[in-house]
């Protein structure tokens, strides 16, 4: 008895067509044993040589860039200082020894109104 060898094929034709729990599109390929594919299933199944075997890239997901933001620092009467990091709308304010001033983020325009209230 002679060991059957899996065998590359690719979908040609429309529509799609479900194999082994997987759905394969026009052009896509995969492995089966020749004893898997049918008569009917050759009309739009054919069997391409290893040589021929298309590279199959991943589909990359795009990467937000990481832009670094200084901190607003102001120094305000008595030396004091206090600063705002944040970027786009939502700011924090800290005082400073670095403890956040309030409880989650503001709009800038709220976030300067503390950091001068603060300053002064």
């Amino acid at each position: 008895m002679e060991r059957q060898v899996k065998k590359l094929y690719k979908k040609i034709g429309g529509g799609i067509h479900r194999f082994e729990h997987k759905n394969y599109k026009t052009g896509d390929q995969f492995y089966a044993y020749p004893s898997q594919i049918s008569e009917t299933q050759k009309a739009f199944i054919i069997e391409i040589a290893e040589s021929e075997k298309t590279k199959e890239t991943p589909i990359a997901r795009k990467k937000t860039p990481v832009i670094p933001v200084e901190p607003i620092v102001e120094e305000g009467e008595n030396n004091e200082t206090a600063y705002m990091e944040g970027k786009g709308a939502w700011f924090r304010v800290f005082e400073k020894d670095g403890t956040p001033a309030h409880e989650g983020s503001l709009r800038k325009k709220d976030a300067q109104e503390l950091l001068e209230a603060l300053l002064s």
